[in-house]
């Protein structure tokens, strides 16, 4: 809603200083022409910037009560994933856990092997040169 207001109170010259320059995207027009429906979806796609959204709704000619509207019946189908998603989780926790122990070990073996390949590639360009000595 903070979002919205701003965009709907302030206008597009300070929304482009928050969320960077908008030139006539065929997403808000896109927003503007389909209104809540098209908000609606947007919601409830997991993963959405959900402010971006909200300062572009803001910039249409939608309604207080529709954005409220489809924001929050958008919400639900993203929060009933969000929730399935977790519940399920839980059984696998451990497995998780330990699989990101295991990337991270996988990371870190990765950089110290390129680190070690680097720094013997540096000593083999190196090498000191036999001198010859003029009498």
């Amino acid at each position: 809603m903070l979002a919205f207001g701003i965009a709907r109170s302030l206008g597009k010259g300070t929304v482009e200083k928050l969320i960077g320059r908008i030139n006539g995207s065929a997403f808000e027009g896109w927003l503007d022409r389909w209104g809540g429906k098209a908000l609606f979806v947007i919601r409830a796609i997991p993963g959405t910037p959900s402010d971006f959204i909200s300062y572009l709704a803001g910039l249409t000619n939608m309604r207080r009560r529709t954005y409220v509207l489809a924001t929050f019946l958008g919400y639900i189908p993203q929060s009933l994933l969000f929730a399935w998603l977790g519940d399920t989780a839980m059984g696998w926790f451990w497995w998780i856990v330990m699989a990101g122990f295991a990337v991270s070990a996988l990371i870190g073996l990765a950089g110290w092997a390129i680190q070690r390949r680097s720094n013997e590639a540096g000593r083999r360009r190196i090498r000191p040169r036999a001198s010859a000595t003029c009498i």
